[in-house]
């Protein structure tokens, strides 16, 4: 299991340095090169520099040679075909099956051991636990729904917008929405509404939201204090990957709450001048 942690983590590591935003080429690419982190950026920069040369131009084979190492080789061995190399698709393969293996071996085992004393009080998360979206946390519904759901509560709505494409968004929702001390400050004090942009479509929800309050997708994740009585927007936080800026951020919105009902009484209030005002003037 420490191994399996081990490449977890130079996952997490690889495609932060290049980018990256498939966990499965991340992994793949590792395989590749027996989990050793620089050769494999090396080798997705380089795929990725060559990939536009290789669409003109095509190179030449290189020409086969062979030579003798050391000594004459026995008449037995060469009669013998050398053996195949296997291609790159096939180590990689074999790499990322081997690791499977070890990984439901090592599963089993620990349902095996899962009551004896000296066993993990439980299992390693794994790559989309520790990035899974806070479901438990967030509200189910559409946007007008969750202000319209924020106002009953007296909550200030979190607005998070997130690039489903991009990594730093799988990040937010390991570091922010998965720190308890944030968690407990959003169910004290918060409704939380989280909604993905796509780069090819704006006509969903998350870009409409993108579009009224002008958010660009550069700058995500994005994480908004909106007033649910008005929808107007209190603060905003781009870029928001780090725990300590969501609760530095909540902290000023913790000793006050959005009061309906003192905004029904003003626009009465409002209405009520705008009535007298006309009624004088016809006198």
């Amino acid at each position: 299991m420490d191994q399996e942690d081990d490449h977890d983590d130079l996952v997490v590591e690889f495609m932060q340095v290049t980018a990256c935003s498939s966990l499965t080429d991340a992994a793949q690419h590792l395989a590749s090169c027996g989990w050793r982190l620089g050769e494999a950026v090396n080798l997705y920069f380089a795929t990725v520099a060559g990939s536009s040369v290789e669409k003109e131009t095509v190179r030449a084979p290189i020409p086969a040679r062979s030579d003798t190492l050391y000594g004459a080789i026995s008449s037995s061995a060469s009669r013998q075909p050398p053996a195949a190399k296997p291609t790159g698709w096939e180590s990689e393969h074999g790499n990322l099956v081997a690791a499977d293996r070890r990984r439901r071996r090592d599963e089993g085992a620990s349902a095996d051991n899962a009551d004896d004393a000296t066993a993990p009080a439980a299992k390693k998360k794994t790559l989309a636990e520790l990035f899974r979206p806070p479901l438990d946390l967030t509200y189910k519904g559409g946007f007008h729904e969750a202000k319209s759901h924020a106002a009953e509560m007296s909550r200030w709505l979190l607005v998070n917008v997130q690039a489903t494409g991009e990594f730093a968004s799988h990040q937010q929702n390991r570091d922010v929405w998965a720190n308890d001390l944030v968690v407990q400050a959003v169910r004290d004090h918060f409704v939380l509404w989280q909604v993905g942009v796509h780069d090819k479509r704006a006509d969903d929800e998350g870009g409409k939201v993108s579009c009224y309050y002008k958010l660009a997708q550069d700058k995500m994740p994005v994480v908004l204090v909106v007033d649910p009585v008005n929808g107007q927007m209190m603060q905003k936080l781009r870029a928001a990957t780090d725990p300590n800026d969501i609760l530095v951020m909540a902290e000023s919105f913790t000793e006050t709450k959005p009061d309906h009902a003192s905004q029904i009484r003003k626009e009465q209030s409002c209405i009520i001048s705008r009535t007298n005002g006309v009624h004088s003037m016809e006198q």
